[in-house]
């Protein structure tokens, strides 16, 4: 069940006083124009779209939290969903090591959705942009597969934690340069990476356009 931040956009207003705020505060962070911050008018649609987000993202957690307490009280996930036109997207067994990607996105979602019972539901769960309560439905005992079965998932797995480890080196070298001074953009088109701005985001673990942030 999925309490999608979108949803939620038309139900929220941003005042000019709260887009100024904003802007004043990340005025630092903000590109620069010769030698000055980028002007208020040049920017303030950005900004009033981003807190327009992040207050939609926080409706929509509120009428997830809703659901949630309404539905452990009453085990009624299903009946909840009908009455307030929910959605129930269904998904087939699978193991933590094959978690489909959308729910890879949910934080704490792979944890939670394996540590509950069938029957139960999980707590809030959030992602960058929408909040979640997920049921348990059925289990199935864990079992060794064949490995002919199993073979070219281990040599993609194999393959991608390979990667994963010249990206970061590649991304410690990079750091290293920067920290003695070279020029951030030099060094990123240098290692072929794009340079994006990710705009104003809430405190948290996901940072938007990057992802997860340890």
């Amino acid at each position: 069940m999925a309490f999608l931040a979108e949803d939620f956009v038309r139900k929220v207003e941003v005042s000019d006083a709260e887009i100024r705020s904003a802007y004043d505060a990340n005025k630092s962070r903000l590109p620069q124009v010769k030698g000055a911050p980028v002007p208020f008018d040049s920017v303030k649609g950005r900004i009033a779209e981003e807190i327009r987000l992040i207050k939609a993202r926080n409706l929509a957690a509120g009428e997830a939290k809703k659901a949630h307490d309404a539905i452990y009280q009453e085990e009624n996930f299903e009946a909840y969903a009908a009455k307030h036109g929910l959605r129930i997207q269904e998904r087939g067994f699978f193991s933590s090591k094959d978690t489909p990607a959308e729910i890879k996105q949910i934080r704490d979602a792979e944890t939670q959705i394996f540590s509950i019972r069938v029957g139960e539901i999980t707590p809030v769960l959030s992602s960058p942009r929408a909040h979640y309560v997920i049921k348990v439905t059925a289990k199935k005992e864990p079992a060794t597969p064949p490995f002919e079965e199993v073979k070219k998932d281990v040599e993609e797995r194999w393959a991608a934690v390979e990667s994963l480890k010249l990206c970061r080196k590649e991304a410690e070298a990079a750091l290293e340069r920067l920290r003695k001074g070279e020029d951030f953009r030099k060094v990123a088109k240098e290692k072929g990476a794009e340079v994006v701005d990710t705009g104003l985001f809430a405190p948290g673990s996901e940072i938007p356009k990057a992802g997860s942030s340890p």
